[in-house]
């Protein structure tokens, strides 16, 4: 028995005839893992308020929450959006509470829109528009 019949017979033995998959693949969480979390995310924007911390971050928002990253963002993009659509959009809609409190009267729109979380006019204007299909000041006017 030589070195190479020794080596050709170990080969045929380990041979695979059949591709195997080196890694299991990742599956998507099921629809009812994603309206669970979606349901949590709620909760915590709607009682806890992160979004009005102008730096929160998905990472943030998964320690609050103690959903992984990775299903928070899944469950976002099952639903139409991402991490920033989602945050923003209560930014909004505290915006949007601020003013029909009559705090307009008080206070500047810039300074409503950084006590929601902005944290630039330009950002502002562009995601208010997006959201509402109106400017903040053409809002307010309609209020």
């Amino acid at each position: 028995f030589s070195f190479n019949e020794a080596v050709d017979s170990k080969r045929e033995r380990y041979t695979i005839s059949e591709p195997v998959a080196l890694v299991a693949p990742i599956e998507d969480s099921s629809k009812k893992e994603r309206d669970e979390d979606m349901a949590a995310l709620q909760a915590i924007m709607a009682f806890k308020k992160p979004f009005l911390d102008p730096v929160l971050s998905l990472s943030k928002l998964s320690e609050l929450s103690n959903i992984p990253s990775y299903r928070i963002s899944a469950t976002l993009s099952g639903y139409d959006g991402n991490f920033y659509d989602f945050v923003n959009g209560y930014r909004v809609l505290h915006f949007q509470e601020l003013l029909k409190d009559g705090k307009a009267a008080r206070f500047s729109l810039m300074a409503l829109a950084m006590e929601s979380g902005f944290n630039s006019k330009a950002s502002f204007n562009r995601i208010f528009k997006k959201k509402t299909g109106v400017t903040p000041t053409s809002y307010l006017k309609q209020i």
